[in-house]
C-alpha cells in the first residue's frame, strides 16, 4: 500500500542540487554496514560451546544414571 510502484523502497530519489545538478538521496540515511564474516566466528564459537557444554552436562548425567541404576 505504501509502494504501489514497487519501487520506492529498492531505489534512491532523484532530488535537485546546487546549480540544478541532479543527485541521488540516500535510501536509508541511518543505515550501518557490518562485516558478517566478522560476526559469523564469535557466533560458531558460541554455539560450539554451547554444544559441548550441553554435551557434557549429558554426559554427566547419563553417568549419574547409570551410577544410581546400578545401587
Amino acid at each position: 500500500m505504501l509502494d504501489d510502484r514497487r519501487q520506492t523502497f529498492r531505489y534512491s530519489a532523484m532530488k535537485t542540487g546546487p546549480h540544478g545538478a541532479r543527485v541521488l538521496e540516500q535510501v536509508r540515511p541511518g543505515q550501518q554496514h557490518f562485516d558478517i564474516v566478522a560476526v559469523a566466528e564469535p557466533l560458531r564459537e558460541a554455539g560450539t560451546m554451547v554444544l559441548y557444554g550441553v554435551s557434557g552436562v549429558l554426559d554427566d548425567y547419563c553417568a549419574y544414571q547409570a551410577d544410581m541404576a546400578d545401587w
